[in-house]
């Protein structure tokens, strides 16, 4: 079973799939980061992604892809061991 989200009680996955920013203005850039370590969830990737994206570990080495429309500090990217998708 999932984790839950505070008083919503919907798991994170759900969380980002009803709060994500579909209508990002076309051409804004969007930064993608592999989860090496753990796959999302509650405190395991920094606040505010706009999409999660399921990665087949076997191939990519990633639990999960995270997408944010801002870039990532280093401190960040170091903090929740994530790895920079180009």
């Amino acid at each position: 079973m999932e984790p839950r989200c505070g008083d919503d009680d919907i798991s994170p996955r759900e969380y980002v799939s009803q709060h994500s920013f579909k209508n990002l203005k076309e051409g804004k850039m969007k930064y993608k980061y592999g989860m090496k370590n753990r796959p999302f969830g509650i405190d395991c990737q920094p606040k505010h992604a706009i999409d999660i994206r399921d990665s087949n570990r076997a191939i990519t080495g990633f639990y999960d892809i995270v997408i944010y429309d801002r870039e990532l500090s280093e401190k960040e990217i170091t903090d929740f061991e994530l790895v920079r998708i180009f």
